[in-house]
């Protein structure tokens, strides 16, 4: 079992982890509570099966950090003394009050039991993908195979995510070749001051340009533009980019719907459009309207999502023409591209 310990202190921290690290089951890595130090765990290890956030004084933008978090690995949470904070109420998080961080609290020694047994049992009856990409279809499963198609059909490819998400889009850009001849654009769901980082970590793995979008600029080959977290994002004809501030479509903003539906009227078949992990139906009726209007769809398959809600309903709205991993993703746009 991998898990990520995050702590606010470096001594609590390594206390923590050289708690859990006694148990030869679990795979432990410890970072301490800076966003950039978080990222460079991601890069550095493909999934966590848990997060332990040690909290050991207050939290700036507490619920906040925990969406970015959870976007980011799409895996449970385990608060530790968060008691006194305001946390979200979600599935994924669970609280664990009253933990001793010091060593030498004579409770210390079975709370920690406490806590190790906590995150087994918790693990045991967990049924969610919550890891990817080291994973293989499951028996009996079908995968569509990377076709070739014309190159010079596309101008665009638009590309929506949520929960797990960042980990698929690091792979697909690090992968996809500098002299990509089409722009990307992309909604990811994502608290709003977490999105600079995030583009920040992307622009440094990848070959490609990304970007946070501009209001009215013209997108540009090999470039990848991000919708900001407060606005909407859209597509016109010529290719500029549209924000638009107006309110959430299935509960988030930005939402996928937006731009998926602008990409459909916009460019029909000259836009591919992928739809990766993520909780909810975003962007799903509006991968169908791609499809209907002659583009290329692909929806990511279900063993490889941390979450298969988005991709799992365009599936069954026969939206996707294609089922695909993240290998496969990186694949069949090298071949319709002539990229080797």
């Amino acid at each position: 079992m991998n898990i990520l310990i995050i702590a606010q202190s470096m001594v609590y921290g390594t206390v923590i982890e050289q708690s859990l690290k006694k148990e030869k089951d679990f795979n432990v890595s410890l970072s301490f509570n800076k966003d950039q130090l978080v990222l460079n765990q991601l890069s550095a290890k493909h999934t966590f099966d848990f997060v332990v956030f040690v909290v050991s004084k207050e939290v700036e933008d507490f619920a906040d950090r925990l969406h970015f978090l959870h976007q980011l690995f799409g895996c449970p949470i385990l608060l530790l003394n968060a008691e006194n904070l305001k946390a979200p109420r979600n599935s994924w998080l669970v609280p664990f009050p009253n933990f001793p961080l010091n060593p030498t609290d004579k409770n210390f020694p079975a709370k920690t039991r406490e806590l190790i047994q906590y995150i087994k049992n918790y693990q045991a009856k967990d049924t969610a993908h919550w890891n990817i990409l080291d994973k293989t279809p499951a028996e009996g499963e079908t995968l569509s195979k990377p076709t070739s198609i014309h190159k010079d059909q596309f101008e665009l490819i638009a590309i929506g995510a949520s929960t797990g998400g960042p980990q698929i889009l690091n792979y697909l850009f690090k992968n996809l070749p500098a002299d990509l001849p089409v722009p990307i654009v992309v909604v990811q769901h994502m608290p709003v001051n977490f999105i600079p980082l995030f583009i920040e970590w992307l622009d440094a793995e990848s070959p490609l340009h990304i970007r946070i979008a501009r209001d009215g600029e013209k997108t540009q080959p090999g470039h990848v533009y991000f919708a900001p977290g407060d606005h909407h994002m859209t597509i016109s004809r010529n290719g500029r980019i549209k924000l638009i501030d107006a309110p959430p479509v299935h509960s988030v903003k930005p939402a996928v719907s937006y731009l998926f539906k602008s990409v459909a009227e916009a460019l029909g078949p000259r836009a591919i459009g992928i739809l990766l992990t993520g909780m909810g139906k975003d962007g799903a009726e509006e991968l169908a309207l791609m499809k209907q209007k002659g583009a290329l769809t692909i929806a990511q398959n279900k063993e490889s999502c941390v979450v298969f809600g988005m991709p799992g309903v365009a599936i069954k709205l026969d939206a996707a023409q294609f089922i695909f991993s993240p290998e496969q993703i990186v694949e069949q746009i090298k071949t319709i591209f002539n990229k080797s």
